[in-house]
């Protein structure tokens, strides 16, 4: 099956995006809820958290899977790949914060519909940063 994802490279760096996405994303809903359910924090208060405890295993999972073919330009520009990274992870953040404040909060909807927006709606927005401008 990766041989033949190797023919085509962008389908690969989607299947791999997803793959440590969808692992960074599993390891923060557990963390958000042990945060939310059982420490009965707010769900932006867990979300700053667990934002805080995944973004490491994110930057290192995308930086050594997902775009692992520039590993070599990255070690060039260390620096400014892994600023980028971060300005993408704050709007991210930010995003997701939105997420948690508006449909948690305010129209205080089921907690479903905010794992919905960060595991479908984020990634996207994530992707194409990642692809069009910090890993470039």
């Amino acid at each position: 099956m990766l041989k033949i994802l190797d023919k085509f490279p962008l389908i690969k760096q989607i299947a791999t995006y997803g793959a440590v996405g969808l692992s960074v994303t599993f390891v923060y809903i557990l963390i958000h809820k042990l945060f939310f359910d059982y420490f009965q924090m707010t769900a932006l208060n867990a979300h700053i958290i667990t934002f805080i405890l995944t973004l490491p295993i994110s930057y290192l999972g995308h930086a050594n899977f997902t775009f692992s073919e520039k590993k070599e330009q990255f070690e060039k520009n260390k620096r400014a790949v892994q600023t980028k990274f971060v300005i993408t992870a704050l709007l991210s953040f930010s995003l997701n914060s939105f997420f948690s404040y508006y449909l948690i909060d305010t129209l205080r909807l089921d907690i479903n519909y905010y794992r919905f927006c960060i595991i479908f709606i984020t990634p996207l927005f994530v992707f194409t940063t990642l692809k069009l401008i910090v890993f470039k």
